[in-house]
Parts: C-alpha cells; sequence; structure tokens
C-alpha cells in the first residue's frame, strides 16, 4: 500500500517552488533593466519550479494522486541550457544575429523529447497509477535503463550549454576591458561562478538518478541535498539580476567589431592621438577619475572612442582597463617612495592613486610588479 506524506524537506523544496513562480512573476512583470533578458530569466525559473513540483510529488508519493504529474515536465530539463544562454544573450545585447531558425535549433531537444512523450500524456490515468506502483516498489531495487539512457542525454546537453554561456560571459569580460577603467560593478563573474554551481548540481543529481537506474540503493536524502542545492543557486541568479538592473545599461556602445577591420584610423592620425595620450597622461592625469570610461577618455582628447580603443590595443598593446590600470600602479609607487607618505596605508595610497576598491588595486600591482603590494613595499624597504 503507497501511502503519501509531506515531511520537512518536501514542504521546504515545495516552499522553494512557490517562491519561484513567485519570482517568475516578478520577472515578468519587472520594467526595470533589460525586459528581454527578464522574460528568458523568467521562464528559466518557471520550468525550473514546474520541475521541482513533480520531483516533491514523487519524493512524497502524492504522484500516485496526481498521475497526470508523471513525467509531465521530464522535457523540461532540455530547456534548463537553452533559456540560461538565451537570457546570457539578451543580457549581453549579443542578440543581434539570433533569428527565429537559432530559437527553433537550440529547442529542438525539448521538442523532439516531448513528442516522444506525448502518446504517454494521453495515457489512462488507472494505467498511470498501476505504472507508478511499480516505479515506487522498484526504488532500489531494480535496474531502470531508460533512466540511464534519459540521463546520459541530458548531461552533455546542460553541459554543452554551461560552456556556450560561459563562453559568452568571457567574450563580454573582454568587451568591458576595452571600455572601463574599473568593471568590479559591471562584470558578471557572479553569473559564472553560478552556472558552474547549478551545472554541478544538476549533473550531480543527474548522475545520481542515473546510478539509481543501474539499480543501486536509492537514498532520498540525497536527492534533498541536490535539489535545495540546485534551488538555491537558480534564486541566487534571479535575485543577483533583480537588484542588479541597471549593471548593463552602460554597455549598449559595446560591440564586437573585431580587430578593427573597418576602421576609418589613418596613420597620421594614429601618430598624433597616440601623442595626445601621452601628453594627456602626463599633465591632466585621468586615471585619478576612478570611474573613467573610455567615452569619457576620449572626449578628453577629442577623438573617436574606437580610434582610441584601436590605438590602446595595437599601438601600447594594452586594454583601456589595463592601460588606466597601469597608470595607476606607477601613480601608487611614486606616492609609495615619498617620504611624506610613510605613515599612509597601501590602501589609502590605492584611492589616492584612483583606484576605488582593494582587489582591483591587488591585482593590478600584482599584473605589472609581479608582487603585492605588500612584498612590493617590502622590496622598496629593503633597498633604502
Amino acid at each position: 500500500m503507497i501511502t503519501p506524506s509531506l515531511n520537512i524537506w518536501h514542504i521546504v523544496c515545495l516552499f522553494g517552488a512557490f517562491q519561484g513562480i513567485f519570482l517568475f512573476l516578478l520577472l515578468l512583470f519587472n520594467k526595470r533593466g533589460n525586459k528581454s533578458a527578464n522574460i528568458f530569466l523568467a521562464l528559466f525559473v518557471l520550468v525550473f519550479s514546474l520541475r521541482l513540483i513533480e520531483i516533491v510529488a514523487f519524493w512524497s508519493r502524492h504522484l500516485i494522486n496526481f498521475p497526470f504529474l508523471f513525467a509531465l515536465t521530464h522535457p523540461l530539463v532540455y530547456l534548463f541550457g537553452p533559456l540560461l544562454y538565451f537570457y546570457a544573450r539578451f543580457l549581453l545585447n549579443d542578440n543581434g544575429s539570433f533569428s527565429v531558425k537559432n530559437y527553433l535549433f537550440h529547442l529542438l531537444p525539448f521538442t523532439l523529447h516531448f513528442f516522444a512523450y506525448l502518446p504517454f500524456y494521453f495515457l489512462d490515468p488507472q494505467i498511470k497509477i498501476k505504472m507508478i506502483e511499480r516505479l515506487y516498489t522498484a526504488i532500489s531495487n531494480e535496474p531502470r535503463i531508460e533512466l540511464v539512457i534519459i540521463y546520459l542525454l541530458q548531461i552533455p546537453h546542460l553541459l554543452i550549454y554551461t560552456l556556450l554561456t560561459n563562453s559568452l560571459v568571457k567574450s563580454y569580460d573582454s568587451k568591458l576591458k576595452n571600455h572601463f577603467s574599473t568593471i568590479q560593478r559591471v562584470n558578471l563573474k557572479w553569473l559564472q561562478q553560478l552556472l558552474v554551481a547549478f551545472a554541478v548540481f544538476t549533473i550531480a543529481w543527474m548522475s545520481y538518478g542515473m546510478l539509481s537506474g543501474f539499480g543501486a540503493t536509492y537514498y532520498f536524502a540525497a536527492d534533498y541535498i541536490l535539489t535545495i542545492g540546485m534551488a538555491v543557486v537558480v534564486y541566487s541568479i534571479v535575485i543577483k539580476s533583480f537588484f542588479n538592473p541597471e549593471i548593463y545599461s552602460q554597455l549598449n556602445t559595446i560591440r564586437s567589431n573585431g580587430k578593427y577591420e573597418k576602421s576609418t584610423l589613418t596613420e597620421s592620425l594614429a601618430t598624433k592621438i597616440e601623442a595626445d595620450i601621452q601628453k594627456l597622461m602626463g599633465e591632466e592625469k585621468p586615471y585619478l577619475n576612478s570611474s573613467i570610461k573610455l567615452n569619457e577618455f576620449a572626449n578628453l582628447l577629442d577623438a573617436h572612442p574606437h580610434h582610441v580603443s584601436q590605438i590602446l590595443n595595437e599601438k601600447f598593446e594594452l586594454t583601456f582597463y589595463d592601460f588606466i590600470n597601469k597608470h595607476r600602479v606607477d601613480e601608487f609607487k611614486r606616492k609609495l617612495n615619498e617620504p611624506d607618505n610613510k605613515d599612509y596605508t597601501l590602501l589609502a595610497l590605492a584611492f589616492e592613486a584612483g583606484f576605488n576598491n582593494k582587489t582591483s588595486f591587488n591585482n593590478a600591482v600584482k599584473k605589472f610588479t609581479g608582487k603585492t603590494p605588500v612584498q612590493f613595499k617590502n622590496q622598496i624597504n629593503h633597498s633604502r
């Protein structure tokens, strides 16, 4: 006799599922930030929440009372990767060449899986109930090869989309450094980390399911922990995105222009701008402005931002981010050598040199001196 029940794990996950539906509505009607990206993120959360509801119904054995839920959300797993990928593309304004055909191609695995299940969805409820009863009695003692095949298809699918989405974020990161001198507030390291965490939890969950398909002992507790971990990561992505809607608004001018193949920059103009840059850095020290951007820097030179970026990349062999921070490191080194500054902390000198956070300061000093700020200071003290 199969007796449905609810324990604390089931209640927590069910609460998480309905919380996800609430976040779906919040994102869908959110007027701030990137609306197109929000729609894909909202759909991702909805898909995850619906999947979570069926999982809880399975755990709590309430599937026997709601047979229509049986396998209803299985095809939705093939939407996890594409929806996150679409979200990242629209978030980074990298959707210019994205057509209807692209969408259909990415949705093909989901579509095939859905139509493969379609006859099952129309089965008589009593037949489904008998199948569910056999499923519960088979747990932990009978191999289920169909589970193994399903997970063997789903794991590579999710891995591919994790790599694709991470690739988009890395490309975005390189563009950032050509337009901003400080990227702490506009980078997407958090998204990369959460994507990887989601992939790890999901693949671990799928692998565990695959092992049970081979007849391994099934432990609900492990399933609970992995699923809750997935839920925490999903909702972290939503919350981070929701509370930083304007983080990407300044990036509308960033486009992937390749290696300046269509540049109108002449050699004589390049020489002039290069000289103007050298003069500007020596006389006005724009790098002391902790939030200076490429457009502002180009305005000081009365030059086009694209031309300035090209010269920095080709003549100085640095991104705008590295070019500015290299000068900030040089300024920090000068201040460190001044006797009047001996009582100042390293971070205080860093802020005076144009840095606005400790992480960027530490990374820049390490990159351009090969030493940490403390090691560099000790080296100076020993040489005196």
